[in-house]
Parts: C-alpha cells; structure tokens; sequence
C-alpha cells in the first residue's frame, strides 16, 4: 500500500513537472514578425486609457495578438504573457499557467509563489486567498499588466470566477489584457457597463491605408506606387491577414505594377480554411457557402433561397463572433460579406448549387415586386435566369423607360439577347419595342424576325401577322429615312429622351417651351401666345428678350442630341416636327382612335396600359396652359379602359376585365358604376375575397358620398347576383 502510495505521488509529481514545462511554452511574448508595422496610434490610446481591461475582439487575422504582444513588449519588465488552451479550462491547470506566466516574467518572489503552488495547487479553493497573496507580493510597485492570449476557449465558469477575484485583489495594481475571437466575454459584462473594460473590435484592428502602404514597402523592400496600396486597401479593407498576404505575393513578383492584387490567393485561402473555416460546424459551413452569393444578405431573402427557418439566428451568430459577416451601417437587418471573405466562399460553392441559390433568390425578388434585385439575381444564373428577366421586362420595360432607367433596362435587353432561342415571341417583341425606341433598329428588325418566326411555329397566326405588318412598317421607315429621335414622357413626370439619354435642359423655362410646343401636336403658334403662356406677368419688351434666350437655350439641347432640325419657326411663329418625336400620350391617343373606330391598333399590346405609369397628364408640372387638358386625357384614358373590360366581359374573359376595371379604379375611385362593374366580374372569375375586398370599398365610397350605409350585405348581394348572373 505504501508502495502504491508513493508511486501515485511520483506520478502526481512528473505530471505537474511536465505540464508545467509544456506551459512554459506558451509564456513567453511572441515576437514581432519582419516588417511589422508598430501600431501607435492604438498603443498610444491604451496608455492614456484608464479602463482596467482591455479586451481585443475580432475574427482571425485582425492582429489582435499583434497588438498585444507589442503592449508586453513596450512594458516587458512589468508584463506576464499566457497563451490558453482548451486544457485551462481545468481551473487547477490554468492556475500552474498563470503562475508559470509570473516566473517567465521575472518578478520578485514569483519562485515563492510557484513552490507554494505545487504544495497546494489541490486544495484551490481553500487557498485562493493566499494565492492572490502570493501573486501581489510577487508584483513590481508599478502597474502590471497580464496578458492573456486566446480566451475564447474558457468556457469554464470556476476560471472565470477566479479572473473576476483576480481583478477585484488587483483593483489600480493589475490591468488585464484578453484577446478572443468570438463574442464578448460575458462575464466581463458588468465591468464593461461600469466603464471598466475597453473593447477594441475589428474596425480599430483595420489598417488604415499608409499602415498598408508602409506593411507593403518593408516586407516587398521596396517603395510601391501608391495606387498599389490603395488597391490592396479597397480589396482587404484594411484587413491585416489579407494585407500581409497581398504584401508576400508582391515580393515573389506575382503581381504586376497594375491594379491587381493576389492573382493566385492560394496560400490566402488555406489560411481562412485552416484557421476558420474548418472549425466551423457543417451546417454553419453550408450556409455560409449560401449566403456568399448574395450582395446585400437579408434573413428573408436566405431562408427562400437556402429552404430554411433559421436564418435570422444564423446571420445573428455570425455577427457576434466575428465569423466573415459585418452588419450593413444603411440598413438595420441587412448584412454584407467582405469581398475578400466573399471570394473565398464563391471558390468552394458548387457551380450547380450557386445556379439553384441565385435562381430562387430571383424568384423570391420578383413575388415582392422588386424588379431590379430580381433581375439582377436572375442573370447571374446565366441562361436559367432568362426567362424571370424577360417576365420582368415585358411588364417593367414602359416604366423603367419613364422613371429613366434606360440605361438599366439596356442592360437586362442586352443580357436576353444573348439567350434569344430560349425566349417567347412575346418577349422578343418587347425587346424589339425597347431596341426601336433607342433607335437601334437594325437590331430591333433581326429580333422581331425571330418573334415572327416563332409565333408561326406555334401557329400562332394573329401574332405572326401582327409582327409581319410591324416589321414591314419598320422597313418602310427605314427606307424612307425617318428616324424617331425622342421619346415623350407626359402622363406623369414631363421627360424627353433622345439616343444619349435624357435631355438636361438649361433652364426650367426651355423645358415649358419644349412642353408647350409638343403640346401643340406640330401645330404652329405664335410668338406672342408663347411669351403670354411662359411670362405672363412679364412686360411686353422684357419677355421678348427672355423668350428669344429660351428659344436659343432649346436649339443648343436639340443640336448636342443631334436632333436641331426638330424645332421649327416661320414667321414668328414656333412648332415641333412631330415625325421626329414619339410618346406616351401617342400609345394613348392611338388607342383611343381605334377602339373609337371599332378596330384594335395594329403593333400595339393592350398589356401596355395597365402597365402605363399613368399619373396625369404633366402632372408633376404647375403649366397653368395644360390643366384643362389633363381632364380630356384622363377621361379618354378611362374610357380605352372602359371599352377594352367590356370586349373582355363579352368574350367570357373575366379576370382580364377586372383588371382594367381595376387600373380605371386606382385612376377613379369615386366611379361606382366602374366599381360595381369590377365586384361583377370578380364574382364571375370565381375571386370571391376579391370581389368582397372591392364591395367594402363602393360601401365606403357611397358613405363619403352620401354619407349612408350600404344597406345590402355582401352576402345578399351574391345571392341575388348568382340567380340572375345578369349585368
């Protein structure tokens, strides 16, 4: 039994002899590396700070033991240094640590302090007084600092007991220093609230852009150009790891003296993969593969297109432990992926998989009606995309053209051309539409062939004649030399577009020139009649001059646009020639003069009206010469909508009815009989929730009217309706 006894103490003893040489390992200061750049501003900061804790939390490859390590070195007479590990969560194990990390330090006594520890390290907690004892006598009179280094692996509850008497005892003796990579360390809350602990995050780790110049220089050996490091700047964001790596591929001469920085991030992304990635969960790994497609990541948007639930957890964990994600400063619950941190994701996802994420996420954009977001993800599925782009398109390409994102609308067109033997010739005919109104017409003549062509092969004969007879009128145009120079834009804001864009004018008097003149219809007017309507309250002599300015501001804007032959005079008098100039208002008038005559427009989409971004006629213009014209407009435009519910309603086409009586609605919301129309053909399309939702608005409209409740439910109206069925 002795024997046995004895041998448990030799063993007791070697274990401590070798654990605390394996601890010995990780006391001293790491050094600074070659080329390092010193952190001042940051150092300089902690030495005028008072908290009593520092704490530098980020994700890997921020520094954080960097700066730390230069603190110990500046005051390495008066700092201890312990790098943790998972084992020092054994709080008697972490107890040998940290007195380990007093002896390699130096300090006087801190040999008393260590036998004491072996004679009693197993009675902790009877002795932890005596130990704080032992740990003061050994401290110099000035302040000393312990650095701790890797404290996101304490999870242990007794250690962090034990930090929170240690820093008690060493109230305005001792200050902490921790480095940890996931969130804040909890138990440090308090003092964090009581002003006690400085947390220094990824933003002040960043280098600013002459750290990474200078990083750059020492470890290349060479002075770089500038815009050298501020490309390296732009791609890591200051990102120390990324920065260092940047600066070892420019010393090999991998990079050249171009914008480019990292061509080969191999050696970058074993790093991320080694010291981040992989320590991850699979579950967190896949859908952080995920969210790397996306711009803007939304918790919405990445629980459609990843099919999950979870999402809003997922991006919120991610956050707080640093882990590649940062939230958006614009936008309370979006976040973003750094590009560098982005790229690494995008190189591991799948082809197939990054095509199924884009595809949903375009999907998930366009059933919320966010057009650009949906279009945008759509592309980058390349040819799976096409078909949500060309949807969008058909429906979007008249109000993109209105609101002025043409230039945006040029690009979805460009990105479906290259894709056209998948699309419909109904979506082919909206790209000729948008290729013919920017004058582009040889292309716009090649894609109506093929929408010809297409609707023959469906044997869709009122198609294929439609689009015969539009390209032979485009020919005809074509041969004859007219050109369509500007698009008008008048049933809302008052905008003209040439081939360049829209036309910025001089003044706000040469815009109601132009207005007043294309409002004319090319009829010649007066001099005299223009000045009156443009400066009424002008003399005579001094609107002359004004009017003769504006009429010289308009042909400089017509001549940049190639377009001087467009305004014509005679004779003091003043018109536009129409031949050049096609609108908004046109579509309208078009319409209405066929229906009138009892025929459908040729070339024209009903679909068009609906889709008219329709708000009155200039209506965002104060023209005091326009305002009786804008009743005329409106009042033809809800007859076009009128007429054309009415051809649907006799072809048994009751949802198609109810959506022009419904645009009628949004344009007149007080016309009953328009109304009472709508709850009809919901009821006969089988939308009874409709039909319900549109009664309840005609019992609102009738009581703002005539101030009375509707005396018949909805349910009496329906039965009554389904016995007679009759209009």
């Amino acid at each position: 039994m002795c024997g046995g006894k004895a041998e448990r103490q030799r063993l007791n003893q070697r274990e401590w002899e070798k654990e605390y040489a394996w601890a010995l390992s990780r006391n001293q200061i790491p050094r600074a590396a070659d080329g390092e750049v010193c952190r001042n501003r940051l150092l300089s900061s902690l030495e005028t700070g008072n908290e009593e804790i520092v704490v530098f939390r980020a994700g890997a490859g921020y520094g954080k033991t960097t700066v730390m390590a230069e603190w110990a070195q500046t005051h390495r007479a008066r700092s201890c240094w312990y790098h943790l590990h998972e084992s020092d969560n054994d709080v008697f194990c972490f107890l040998r640590g940290i007195a380990a990390s007093f002896l390699c330090a130096g300090t006087e006594n801190a040999s008393d302090m260590d036998q004491f520890i072996k004679e009693t390290w197993k009675d902790f907690f009877e002795m932890s007084e005596t130990f704080f004892f032992c740990c003061f006598s050994a401290l110099p009179a000035e302040e000393f600092y312990v650095c701790l280094d890797s404290f996101e692996v304490i999870t242990d509850e007794k250690v962090q007991s034990f930090l929170l008497q240690f820093m008690e005892y060493g109230t305005g003796r001792v200050r902490f220093f921790f480095t940890a990579r996931g969130g804040f360390p909890e138990f440090l809350a308090a003092g964090l609230m009581r002003g006690q602990v400085r947390e220094i995050g990824a933003e002040e780790l960043r280098f600013e852009e002459w750290e990474t110049g200078l990083l750059l220089n020492r470890i290349t050996g060479r002075g770089l150009p500038e815009h050298i490091a501020k490309s390296v700047q732009e791609y890591t964001k200051g990102w120390p790891a990324g920065v260092v790596f940047a600066a070892r591929e420019l010393k090999s001469g991998k990079c050249g003296p171009d914008n480019s920085v990292l061509s080969d991030r191999t050696n970058l992304y074993h790093y991320m993969f080694y010291e981040i990635f992989r320590k991850l969960s699979f579950d967190m790994q896949q859908f952080l593969l995920g969210i790397s497609v996306f711009e803007k990541i939304e918790a919405a948007v990445c629980n459609y297109a990843l099919k999950r639930t979870d999402a809003e957890g997922m991006l919120e964990y991610l956050v707080r432990e640093n882990l590649f994600l940062t939230r958006s400063a614009s936008e309370q619950r979006s976040y973003h992926c750094e590009q560098i941190f982005a790229g690494f994701l995008r190189e591991r996802l799948p082809a197939i998989r990054r095509e199924q994420i884009l595809l949903r996420a375009a999907e998930y954009y366009a059933r919320r009606r966010n057009w650009e977001d949906a279009a945008r993800y759509g592309m980058e599925c390349g040819q799976k995309g096409c078909g949500i782009v060309a949807a969008i398109v058909e429906k979007q390409a008249l109000l993109m053209y209105e609101s002025g994102k043409n230039k945006l609308l040029g690009i979805w067109i460009d990105y479906l051309c290259s894709f056209r033997e998948e699309l419909t010739e109904a979506a082919l005919f909206c790209i000729y539409g948008c290729l013919h109104r920017e004058g582009k017409e040889e292309e716009a003549a090649e894609i109506l062939a093929e929408a010809a062509e297409k609707a023959y092969q469906k044997q869709r004969v009122d198609l294929y004649e439609t689009y015969l007879c539009e390209l032979k009128h485009l020919w005809e145009t074509e041969k004859s030399g007219k050109r369509q120079g500007l698009f008008v834009v008048c049933l809302g804001n008052f905008l003209v577009r040439g081939k360049n864009g829209e036309l910025a004018w001089r003044t706000k008097k040469t815009k109601e020139l132009f207005a007043c003149l294309f409002h004319e219809e090319g009829r010649w007017t007066a001099r005299d009649i223009l000045m009156e309507r443009l400066w009424p309250e002008k003399p005579a002599e001094k609107a002359v001059g004004l009017f003769h300015t504006t009429v010289s501001y308009l042909r400089k804007t017509l001549t940049e646009n190639e377009l001087a032959d467009v305004l014509l005079s005679k004779n003091q008098s003043y018109a536009v020639d129409m031949e050049y100039i096609t609108s908004d208002l046109g579509v309208l008038r078009r319409w209405y003069d066929g229906l009138r005559d009892g025929r459908m427009p040729e070339g024209e989409n009903p679909r068009q009206l609906l889709e008219m971004h329709y708000r009155g006629y200039m209506y965002e213009e104060d023209y005091p010469w326009a305002a009786v014209y804008k009743e005329h407009v409106e009042q033809r435009y809800l007859w076009i909508l009128r007429e054309l519910a009415e051809q649907k309603l006799a072809e048994e086409k009751f949802i198609s009815a109810a959506a022009y009586l419904r645009r009628a609605a949004e344009i007149d919301g007080y016309d009953i009989s328009v109304l009472g129309l709508l709850v009809k053909c919901l009821l006969l399309g089988g939308d009874l929730a409709g039909a319900r939702r549109e009664y309840a608005r005609i019992a609102c409209v009738e009581r703002e009217i005539t101030g009375r409740e509707q005396a018949e439910s909805f349910e009496s109206f329906v039965r009554k309706f389904s016995e007679s069925k009759n209009f």
